[in-house]
């Protein structure tokens, strides 16, 4: 039986912790240069893209309960949009 630390770490888990890593660098950029209220609504999008992308790989069913969550989430980066200007 296998122990302690890299018993847990696998090449999916170390891609996973690349790809965010990656994905965080551009972000720190646009914090640094760019508007909160650009960026956070494209935050916020990313979940949008989760519920779409979970369909198409693993065939989640899209329920009413994500349908009323991704409704809110879009009314959210609405207001934060319209608040932003």
């Amino acid at each position: 039986m296998r122990r302690g630390f890299l018993h847990i770490f696998n090449l999916k888990l170390a891609a996973g912790i690349a790809l965010f890593l990656g994905s965080s660098v551009p972000f720190i950029m646009g914090l640094k240069h760019g508007e909160l209220s650009v960026l956070y609504p494209l935050v916020s999008l990313g979940n949008v893209w989760t519920l779409f992308w979970s369909k198409l790989f693993f065939n989640e069913p899209i329920t009413r309960a994500k349908i009323a969550a991704l409704a809110m989430i879009l009314a959210g980066m609405v207001c934060i949009g319209v608040g932003g200007r």
